[in-house]
């Protein structure tokens, strides 16, 4: 197998940004783009449209349909390929194969495999890029432009499937939100409003700190980072050191609920996250409020939604505190926080819909699972020329 440097196969545009303060140069119909706009395998959609005369009297360069766009600064690594004619940042850098010698599919294969390494390479205090010289010293296989098109058709086909899986998970994710719109939002002014206080149970947890460390007894605990809206992310748990008397009030009980107490992005206090005893005897901390719903009222599944939704964060949002910059709620805020109590059997057939939807995501994450192993693989054995 033969290798090459992409600076010997290829040529390289870059872009830029026109002066705002000429409001007729963003008055045209030229897609243009920055590195945010690259979310996918084509590059389509665009924020911002801009003139001709943008393009003369700017850096900003505008490419055809096919070629293939890397970036090379912010979101360093991310790679699409144009689905129309379009113009770019300086965030951007226009890779485009020699005819003959490579092609564009091939290419953006070739770029998606090195983008972990373009991650580790860029540089930057505030933001962080790559210079052209290491985009151009990538070195990649380069077999025959037929075997190039066959490789790049296989690692195609592989990566359509995880897109068509990621796209499943979030039709599922809007479904559930569906669900609950549907079920509740017409009957709403029928039912009961109480309270949270008056159907749950709230508290606080531990606050860390380094005197925790000292303690001999210690256990797992959950942070912010691993709470989210409708989902924990339990990737990276700490251990926190604790009294007897500290984990017996703290820990988490299946169907207990977490909500962030404090954030920087108003949009994000509030958020709420189910857990479900994935982690044996448990803890939280004090910037995640514990509600323990009485289940005889309340269904922990239900009682999520409802304080994810626009009605419950409203209330979260308005009785929030901003202090440098961090938005906060209190126990007691999350305590009166106004609660819509529909009749438990209706709380119980929407949670026994969210379950079936939760099935359905979770083999479509196997599956997921399954087919990122299968294209690194195929990324890994094309990159070896074992294809």
């Amino acid at each position: 197998m033969n290798f090459a440097r992409l600076g010997d196969v290829c040529n390289f545009t870059s872009g830029g940004t026109p002066s705002r303060s000429a409001d007729s140069y963003f008055q045209g119909e030229i897609p243009w783009i920055t590195g945010a706009d690259i979310t996918g395998p084509v590059a389509y959609a665009a924020r911002s449209y801009i003139s001709p005369e943008a393009v003369a009297k700017s850096a900003t360069s505008v490419v055809t349909e096919g070629t293939v766009l890397l970036v090379t600064r912010t979101s360093v690594g991310k790679v699409a390929v144009a689905g129309r004619d379009i113009a770019f940042s300086q965030d951007i850098t226009a890779v485009k194969p020699h005819p003959g010698v490579a092609c564009a599919s091939y290419i953006t294969q070739m770029l998606r495999l090195h983008q972990p390494t373009l991650e580790r390479q860029a540089r930057g205090a505030t933001i962080k890029g790559v210079t052209r010289r290491d985009v151009e010293s990538l070195e990649i296989p380069l077999p025959p432009l037929d075997e190039q098109r066959r490789i790049a058709a296989i690692l195609d086909k592989a990566d359509e499937l995880r897109t068509k899986r990621r796209e499943a998970l979030v039709h599922l994710d809007t479904l559930t939100q569906s669900l609950f719109h549907s079920q509740f939002n017409a009957d709403a002014d029928s039912w009961i409003t109480v309270p949270l206080e008056e159907v749950a149970e709230v508290q606080g947890g531990l606050q860390v700190t380094r005197k925790r460390d000292a303690l001999p007894s210690r256990a797992p605990y959950l942070r912010v980072a691993n709470v989210y809206r409708g989902r924990l992310d339990l990737g990276v748990i700490k251990e926190i050191g604790l009294t007897p008397t500290e984990r017996q009030r703290t820990t988490l009980q299946p169907g207990d609920l977490l909500i962030v107490e404090g954030h920087g992005n108003p949009e994000e206090i509030g958020r709420c996250g189910l857990w479900s005893g994935e982690v044996a005897n448990c803890v939280h901390q004090n910037h995640l409020i514990r509600v323990r719903a009485d289940i005889s009222r309340v269904n922990p599944v239900f009682a999520m939604h409802f304080l994810n939704s626009l009605k419950g964060r409203q209330y979260l949002l308005r009785a929030a505190n901003t202090t440098s910059g961090l938005n906060t709620i209190s126990t007691s805020t999350v305590k009166t926080c106004p609660m819509s109590v529909p009749p438990l059997e209706v709380q119980q057939t929407f949670a026994t819909r969210v379950a079936a939807v939760e099935r359905l995501k979770e083999i479509h994450l196997k599956h997921l699972v399954e087919l990122d192993a299968l294209f690194a693989s195929l990324q890994h054995r094309a990159f070896k020329g074992e294809l």
